[in-house]
């Protein structure tokens, strides 16, 4: 619902509470939704007010900064202080409440925790269990159960038991083979004076001289068709595709050509490993 001009950059906007149709709210309605959050009256034990309102997750009373949700059967423009009473002393229980006072001093309170509801007095505490409901617990009992929880005495952490350390595994000690020395025979030869000629032959010099002639390449020469081009030729490459020739340099094998590919730009080609082809 919307009040105010539609046109207005923030007009006064209310949403509708879950299950109601647009079509069953009447004026008087759509102006309560958009009155909300409304004071109901001040509690009657403190005197705080208790507001009623529709928020993100549904209708909730607020109390003292606190809130709590509504159930769906109650209306929150028309709920009254006796029902918001009730509701806030029910949210209370489940919240967890101070249960009264210690014989031997102090407060004794019942809270809700991360394992379960306990009950506590002085930093001892005391778990509810599965046979008592935090709504429904009283002092006596509470009284009870920090009593049996005293008696036990202060509960000792378990040590860990120390890891076994892995034995060692032994390891055989290897035989090491006793290396025989070996006996050196010391054979007396006769002094000769032997000349040994280390200079190939004529023979095997003509044939490290066939093998090295077989063995170096000779250089590439520039294809004979190539060497008949000249500048403004078209001319085609398997990888630049076509282009005209621009200039010519070197001689020989050494002939170099700047030519402008019509895809490329201009690319130096050594003639004799371009594999050019000229079309005109």
């Amino acid at each position: 619902v919307q009040i105010g001009d539609p046109e207005a950059k923030k007009p006064k906007r209310a949403s509708l509470p879950k299950g109601t149709s647009a079509s069953a709210l009447d004026l008087e309605a759509a102006l309560g939704l958009l009155a909300l959050p409304r004071d109901i009256e001040p509690h009657p034990e403190t005197g705080d007010m208790i507001q009623a309102g529709l928020g993100r997750f549904g209708p909730y009373l607020k109390y003292q900064g606190k809130f709590t949700s509504l159930p769906p059967d109650d209306d929150v423009l028309e709920i009254g202080i006796n029902r918001a009473v009730d509701l806030l002393a029910e949210a209370a229980k489940k919240a967890g409440r101070l249960l009264g006072a210690h014989p031997s001093g102090g407060e004794v309170h019942v809270k809700k925790g991360r394992f379960g509801p306990y009950v506590e007095h002085n930093k001892l505490r005391a778990t509810l269990g599965k046979t008592h409901d935090i709504a429904d617990i009283s002092l006596e009992t509470a009284l009870e159960l920090l009593a049996a929880k005293a008696a036990k005495g202060p509960t000792i952490p378990k040590k860990a038991a120390p890891k076994k350390k892995a034995a060692a595994k032994k390891t055989a000690p290897k035989k090491t083979a006793a290396k025989k020395a070996a006996t050196k025979k010391t054979v007396t030869k006769k002094s000769q004076t032997t000349k040994i000629n280390t200079a190939p032959s004529q023979n095997q010099l003509g044939k490290l001289r066939k093998i090295n002639a077989s063995v170096t390449p000779q250089a590439a020469a520039v294809p004979p068709h190539i060497e008949q081009l000249e500048e403004g030729m078209t001319v085609s490459h398997e990888r630049f595709g076509y282009g005209e020739v621009v200039s010519i340099e070197g001689k020989e094998n050494d002939k170099k050509a700047l030519i402008n590919f019509r895809g490329v730009g201009q690319k130096h080609l050594l003639l004799r490993f371009a594999k050019l082809q000229i079309k005109n």
